[in-house]
């Protein structure tokens, strides 16, 4: 087998989720357990999970890119451990993760719907875009999605 085979194969010990502004991991604890006995460490810049006064993890990685100091857990039906992070780059290009973890399998992005979000989560430089467009289209006479109102009006005859 190649790397690139092991790699598409590997099991992970956790899914992910992932909104503009967060990503969500959900590690499988394989017993179940109480939140005191877990040991969580969470940083900038990776994560690990196991059970306090055992030596391997349950879980742990390097997160595919920084994310900020807050954090919050919580262990739902004692086997489901929710680690809650926020990221720091939210920008356009940079709030799409290939992956929770470096060299973790990672996903095409691009293929899959993004998540809208609330106008306000956009930089101010994107909402600003936004907003001349919109006044460009306004200027011009053409509807959201740059239809003029003439056109509509003989598609509605």
């Amino acid at each position: 087998m190649t790397e690139e085979t092991v790699q598409e194969n590997k099991v992970l010990p956790y899914t992910w989720t992932q909104t503009r502004k967060d990503v969500t991991l959900i590690v499988k604890i394989p017993k179940p357990v109480r939140s005191r006995d877990l040991e969580v460490i969470v940083t900038k810049t990776n994560f690990s999970v196991r059970l306090k006064g055992e030596k391997g993890y349950i879980a742990k990685g390097e997160f595919y890119k920084t994310v900020k100091e807050d954090h919050v857990w919580h262990l739902d039906d004692g086997t489901d451990l929710y680690i809650e992070l926020v990221k720091v780059d939210t920008t356009d290009m940079g709030y799409r993760w290939k992956c929770a973890c470096k060299g973790d399998p990672e996903v095409d992005t691009w293929k899959l719907h993004p998540d809208d979000g609330a106008f306000e989560d956009y930089d101010y430089e994107t909402r600003m875009g936004v907003l001349k467009m919109m006044q460009d289209d306004e200027k011009k006479g053409l509807l959201p999605g740059g239809v003029s109102k003439e056109s509509l009006l003989k598609q509605s005859k």
